[in-house]
C-alpha cells in the first residue's frame, strides 16, 4: 500500500493498494453556534472519505509520499490547528486463524499532516 499526497487544488490524501484507493478530502465547517467565546469560534475540521477501485480514481497531481510499506491506516488525529493521518508501516504476523486470514501485531506508525486549518 502507498501513502499518496495532492497539494493543488485543495490538498488530498490516498491509501493506494494495488486494486483499490482510499481518498481523504478536507473539509472544513464552522460552528452553529451564536456563543462569543474563543473556544466556540474555533474551525472544526472534518473530512471526506472516498474508497473506490483504483480503475475509478482519479489520482492525477498525487505524489508518492513515502517508500515505507503501509499495511493500513488508524485514523485522523486533530492537535490544535494540524490534522494528521496514522498509518501503520510496521507489523508482525503472530496468529493465522484460518488460511489466509492473520492476526498482525502493530510495531510502527507514521503520523503524515494531512490539514492545517
Amino acid at each position: 500500500m502507498r501513502v499518496l499526497l495532492k497539494d493543488l487544488p485543495k490538498r488530498a490524501v490516498a491509501l493506494a493498494s494495488e486494486t483499490h484507493v482510499l481518498t481523504f478530502r478536507p473539509n472544513t465547517i464552522k460552528p452553529r453556534t451564536t456563543s462569543s467565546t474563543q473556544a466556540d469560534k474555533q474551525v472544526q475540521a472534518q473530512c471526506t472519505v472516498e474508497f473506490s477501485s483504483i480503475e475509478e480514481a482519479d489520482l492525477t497531481g498525487f505524489i508518492s509520499l513515502s517508500s515505507l510499506i503501509i499495511y493500513g491506516t488508524l485514523g485522523l488525529i486533530q492537535i490544535k490547528d494540524d490534522t494528521f493521518l496514522c498509518v501503520v508501516n510496521g507489523s508482525n504476523r503472530i496468529a493465522t486463524t484460518r488460511p489466509g486470514e492473520n492476526v498482525l501485531q502493530i510495531t510502527s506508525v507514521d503520523f503524515r499532516k494531512y490539514l492545517r486549518l
